[in-house]
C-alpha cells in the first residue's frame, strides 16, 4: 500500500521574470513532487477563499498540505523543507534569531522588488543580445 504524496501549493506570479526564474529552481530541486506550484497570473486560477489575487500578486504565498496558508518568509521555509537540498537550511531559518532576518530581509526585497526586477530584465535582454 503506497502513502499519498501530500504537496503544498506555491502561488507565484508568473507574469514577474524574477519570479518565474525563482520558481523554476525550486522546480528543478523537487525531485520528491512535493510542490503543486500555481501561476496566479493564469485567469483560470482557483485561489483559496483567503487569498485575493492582489494579495497573492503582493507577496509570496503557500498553502500547507493541512491547508494553513503562509506569506513571506514563513512560505519560503515552508517550500525548503519540501526539498531535500534545503530542508537543513530550513529548519534553520526558522529558527527566531534568523526567522527575523529572513523576514527584514525580505520586507527589503518587496521595497526594492520593481527596481530589482528592472535590473533582471535589464541583465537578461543584454545576455540574450550577445
Amino acid at each position: 500500500m503506497s502513502v499519498p504524496n501530500p504537496k503544498i501549493s506555491v502561488f507565484f506570479d508568473g507574469e514577474c521574470p524574477l519570479c518565474r526564474a525563482e520558481i523554476d529552481v525550486y522546480r528543478n530541486q523537487d525531485v520528491r513532487e512535493k510542490l503543486s506550484l500555481v501561476d496566479i497570473s493564469h485567469p483560470s486560477v482557483q485561489l483559496p477563499r483567503a487569498l485575493t489575487q492582489s494579495a497573492a500578486k503582493a507577496r509570496f504565498h503557500v498553502m500547507s498540505n493541512d491547508g494553513k496558508l503562509m506569506s513571506g518568509a514563513e512560505a519560503f521555509i515552508e517550500i525548503w523543507r519540501q526539498l531535500p537540498k534545503w530542508h537543513r537550511f530550513a529548519t534553520w531559518a526558522a529558527l527566531p534569531p534568523f526567522l527575523q532576518l529572513i523576514k527584514f530581509a525580505y520586507w527589503l526585497f518587496l521595497w526594492f522588488r520593481p527596481t530589482i526586477v528592472k535590473i533582471f530584465l535589464l541583465a537578461f535582454v543584454s545576455s540574450t543580445r550577445g
